[in-house]
């Protein structure tokens, strides 16, 4: 089985979810550089205003060759009350925003110092939600792909927000823009509940990736 190598990612995709569920020997390398504007600390939700990011803001200690197990949150900014506020908005009225709220909302009053632990404690969470049987492994070195592995670290597809082969599911906006395929998994969670675990399982990442 080859093993399939993944960025660390908050809030991750729907494509990002679907690599996970389908592959169980899903490494998240977190000794790789740390790469700005990507999914390490952005995500997309569905807005009343259509697909918004949400950029988690951070401090790069020893400049562009950060490990990303170094990187530190950034917290200058409200950044976490922006993100909740966002989130409640665009989410309120789904069918189960209130069955998932206080769970996730601490991850919003809490403080971490890295990155990495923030979102590895959040895909935790949200694995429970999707009904995952297998936790992803994290790297204890750089991760070197070979032959063995599909390295999927820059691959844009595990955050382009119009990555558009996706199965429909109903969403909120979805009357004022069209369906919108690949957000961050909280999206499929709050309009689908319990049913995410069964729509993630038939989507297919790399038969959608590769056309």
């Amino acid at each position: 089985m080859e093993t399939v190598v993944l960025p660390t990612a908050y809030l991750p995709s729907l494509a990002y979810f679907v690599c996970l569920v389908r592959n169980q020997s899903a490494i998240i390398d977190i000794h790789e550089h740390y790469i700005k504007q990507s999914c390490r600390n952005r995500c997309y939700i569905y807005s009343a205003n259509g697909a918004l990011p949400l950029i988690m803001p951070v401090h790069k200690t020893t400049g562009n060759h950060t490990p990303v197990r170094d990187i530190k949150i950034c917290y200058l900014q409200r950044w976490q009350s922006n993100h909740w506020r966002a989130i409640e908005s665009a989410y309120q009225s789904s069918p189960y925003f209130l069955y998932y709220e206080d769970e996730l909302k601490f991850f919003y009053q809490k403080h971490y110092i890295y990155l990495a632990d923030f979102n590895r404690e959040l895909l935790q969470l949200l694995s429970g939600w999707v009904k995952m049987g297998v936790q992803p492994g994290y790297s204890v070195e750089y991760c070197v792909a070979d032959a063995k592995s599909v390295d999927l670290r820059n691959d844009i597809s595990l955050s382009d927000p119009y990555f558009s082969r996706f199965e429909f599911y109903h969403q909120v906006f979805q009357h004022k823009y069209g369906f919108i395929p690949n957000l961050s998994i909280l999206d499929v969670l709050f309009n689908l509940g319990p049913e995410s675990g069964e729509y993630t399982e038939r989507q297919d990442f790399f038969t959608l990736s590769c056309g």
